[in-house]
């Protein structure tokens, strides 16, 4: 019994001394990847929103993203989320950014009209704030993202391409 003890001791040291012991929590920032668009990414979306890549637009650190009901898969926006005109392989990348606010009256309008229509949208009154984002692709594709905001630190995301589906509707909430 102490053999089989010494052995299985044996067997987790090198497991215990060679894991690994950095942090973990860091995302590694020497992706290899071209990011030529950080500065064209629009600064109004600057503190919900990101540019990785040039391909994925993604939450910032301040933000958490996820879909309703789940709180494992992180949701982020490609640029090959928009129904294509052209069906061309290979990897897209975003090429154009353009944002706007949206005025107090037309979110009223949008909410009803557009984003009641979202199944997996589950919210009673407009938002406070909302952010429209055209966004366009290698092939000149676009796709209208909105950045609904319910108060200071929630919101939603919507990706509509050309319609909004409830699986490109994510829910927003700032890291305490």
């Amino acid at each position: 019994m102490l053999k089989i003890k010494l052995l299985l001791l044996l067997l987790f040291i090198p497991l215990v001394v060679h894991s690994h012991s950095g942090d973990n929590n860091k995302d590694d920032d020497d992706t290899e990847c071209e990011n030529h668009l950080n500065d064209a990414f629009p600064e109004i979306l600057k503190p919900y929103a990101k540019l990785e890549c040039d391909q994925f637009i993604v939450n910032t650190e301040q933000w958490q993203w996820r879909f309703p009901n789940s709180y494992f898969d992180r949701p982020y926006i490609p640029a090959f989320a928009p129904k294509s005109k052209k069906n061309v392989a290979g990897m897209r990348v975003y090429k154009q950014f353009s944002a706007e606010e949206i005025d107090k009256k037309q979110i009223l309008e949008l909410h009803e009209s557009k984003f009641l229509k979202i199944r997996s949208y589950a919210q009673p009154l407009p938002p406070e704030r909302l952010i429209k984002l055209k966004a366009t692709n290698d092939l000149g594709d676009d796709m209208d993202v909105w950045f609904g905001l319910t108060s200071k630190d929630k919101g939603w995301v919507a990706i509509c391409s050309p319609i909004c589906a409830a699986e490109y509707f994510f829910i927003t909430e700032q890291l305490k």
